[in-house]
C-alpha cells in the first residue's frame, strides 16, 4: 500500500511539474556565467570580457523574464474569454513566477560581484 501512495505522489509531483514546462516551453532560462575575474590582478581585456559575459546574461535574463510575463498574461486572457472563467492554476502561476524571481535574484547577485570586482580593478589601476 504504502508503495501506491510513493507512486501516486511521483505522478502527482510529475504532472505539475509537466504543466508548468509546457507553459514556458518557450521560455529559454540563461545559463549564468561565472565572475572569476579578480578585480585587483585582471588585466583590462578580463575586465571587458567579464563585463561583457554578465550583459549577455543580463540580456537574456530580462528576455527570459518578459516571456514568462506574456506567458502568464496569455494564459490569463485566456482563462477569463473561457466559458468557465476558470482562474490558472495557482501552482502553475507560483512555480512560472517563482523560476523569473530566481533568475532576478540571480541577475542581481552576479551584477553585485561584477560591481565588486570593477571597484577593486579601479582602486587597482587608477585612471583606467
Amino acid at each position: 500500500m504504502g508503495s501506491l501512495v510513493k507512486r501516486t505522489a511521483l505522478v502527482a509531483a510529475f504532472l505539475v511539474g509537466a504543466s508548468t514546462s509546457v507553459l514556458a516551453a518557450t521560455c529559454t532560462e540563461p545559463v549564468p556565467p561565472v565572475i572569476a575575474v579578480n578585480g585587483a590582478t585582471a588585466t583590462v581585456q578580463q575586465m571587458k570580457d567579464a563585463i561583457a559575459d554578465f550583459k549577455i546574461y543580463q540580456s537574456a535574463a530580462d528576455d527570459f523574464q518578459s516571456c514568462i510575463s506574456a506567458q502568464i498574461e496569455k494564459k490569463e486572457a485566456a482563462a477569463k474569454k473561457s466559458s468557465d472563467h476558470k482562474p490558472i492554476d495557482p501552482a502553475i502561476l507560483s512555480a512560472l513566477n517563482s523560476r523569473a524571481n530566481a533568475v532576478q535574484a540571480e541577475k542581481e547577485k552576479l551584477g553585485g560581484q561584477l560591481n565588486a570586482q570593477i571597484v577593486a580593478f579601479k582602486q587597482a589601476h587608477p585612471g583606467k
